[in-house]
């Protein structure tokens, strides 16, 4: 949605400089893009979140004030009273931390 809404940017001007947070959801986001969206979107409070709708709706969420690279590479940080178990293609838990 976000990439649709910065080629929405090319077709008309748009006042965008209010704009400050917005979170992206379901899997990670590259940094060239989050970098973009700081750039063009002015979106540095941008939040990178996962969830199904069995959690309603949010499991793990990004704080906007983590690291850049950090944001590109992983889904957030597990919420309250939420535990996060990760498990490869063989069903072995997978150490986290």
């Amino acid at each position: 949605m976000f990439t649709a809404v910065l080629g929405e940017l090319k077709n008309d001007n748009y006042k965008v400089s209010t704009l400050r947070t917005g979170i992206m959801a379901g899997s990670v986001c590259p940094e060239p893009l989050i970098k973009k969206l700081q750039q063009d979107l002015n979106l540095y409070g941008l939040c990178i979140a996962y969830g199904m709708t069995e959690t309603s709706p949010v499991s793990t969420l990004m704080r906007p004030d983590t690291p850049l690279h950090k944001r590109s590479t992983t889904v957030g940080t597990a919420g309250p009273f939420v535990e996060v178990k990760l498990v490869d293609k063989k069903g072995k838990i997978v150490p986290v931390g």
